[in-house]
């Protein structure tokens, strides 16, 4: 992980860089992306099918909510959107379930405190891998 900062210091000193890197997070910023582990253990950040994520969380004064997204592709920042427009900072506890085809995710369940999250992505472990997955979508 390099700052911001270092990145750009970096890019000045070549004259063709090639390599692209991720920038950590701000410690402002609240970053939490998703992914799929499938059940033969290889891992997708970008699904095309119909996808529903399914949040239900108790912020820390007690108040229970829930919220669905509804789209026709899973990409890591789809998730962390949803993510951020669920929490927007709150703290309290998380669960998240994703369904693809019918097939439910084991819940990733989590807390966020002091607005920063406990885990530092969504993986959704599915009980299905890609091929199947893809065999029951939308023809």
């Amino acid at each position: 992980d390099v700052s911001r900062e270092a990145h750009i210091k970096w890019l000045a000193t070549r004259s063709d860089p090639r390599l692209v890197k991720t920038f950590a997070p701000r410690e402002d910023e609240l970053s939490i992306p998703g992914s799929i582990r499938w059940a033969d253990g290889s891992v997708s950040a970008v699904f095309e099918s119909r996808v529903e994520v399914h949040a239900s969380y108790r912020l820390g004064d007690g108040q229970e909510c829930s919220d669905q997204l509804y789209h026709g592709l899973f990409t890591r920042s789809l998730v962390q959107n949803f993510f951020l427009k669920v929490a927007n900072g709150a703290d309290g506890d998380y669960s998240f379930v994703l369904t693809l085809n019918g097939h439910a995710s084991a819940p990733v369940t989590f807390q966020v405190t002091n607005g920063r999250p406990s885990i530092s992505r969504l993986e959704f472990v599915m009980p299905i891998d890609e091929a199947t997955a893809r065999s029951l979508g939308p023809k």
